[in-house]
């Protein structure tokens, strides 16, 4: 079902997330829109956004609109890549990038480099500093909506935003369709 009732967190309720049961990886990619006066448009709805299907649902887009975010290891750093919701990695295209067959960081890793848990993995409020790659299939999309550092948060950005925000170290074609 469609949320369309969700709720914003300003930087002066961050006091009490811990109290109301939402973690750190929440608080600090508010923190990080904060320092760009755009922490009132980080949503977290009551329906779980954790994965690209209930993300789609809970906002009432199509799945491909929702920036999936994909943790993987390249020369043993953590790099992360943002792609459409219904793209998958192209293994041959993501080798001829990178010069390298794509490793997936497991969970534990994914959290120790981004602070982030697996359904709330974003390339915002980062806990180290790790690279990240936008992929061409978000180009189709006007807006696109990642996780926020919590399997029930999110944020709508203009793919311009995102590629600002995200810190994006470069556009990547590394996927493919079904």
């Amino acid at each position: 079902m469609c949320t369309d009732f969700i709720f914003t967190i300003p930087l002066l309720v961050l006091l009490n997330l811990k109290t109301w049961g939402y973690n750190m990886s929440l608080d600090a990619v508010i923190e990080y829109f904060a320092g760009y006066h755009m922490d009132h448009r980080v949503m977290v709805l009551e329906d779980s956004t954790a994965t690209v299907e209930e993300a789609a649902s809970a906002h009432c887009v199509d799945p491909d609109q929702i920036g999936k975010t994909l943790a993987f290891k390249l020369n043993g750093e953590p790099i992360l890549i943002v792609v459409a919701g219904k793209a998958r990695i192209d293994n041959k295209k993501y080798k001829t990038c990178f010069s390298q067959k794509a490793k997936m960081l497991n969970k534990d890793e994914a959290l120790e480099h981004t602070g982030h848990a697996i359904g709330g993995v974003c390339p915002f409020g980062l806990k180290k500093p790790v690279a990240v790659f936008l992929d061409v299939s978000l180009k189709k999309h006007a807006e696109v909506i990642p996780a926020a550092g919590d399997g029930n948060a999110s944020i709508r950005l203009t793919v311009k935003e995102l590629e600002k925000y995200s810190n994006c170290k470069e556009w990547v074609d590394v996927c493919k369709y079904d």
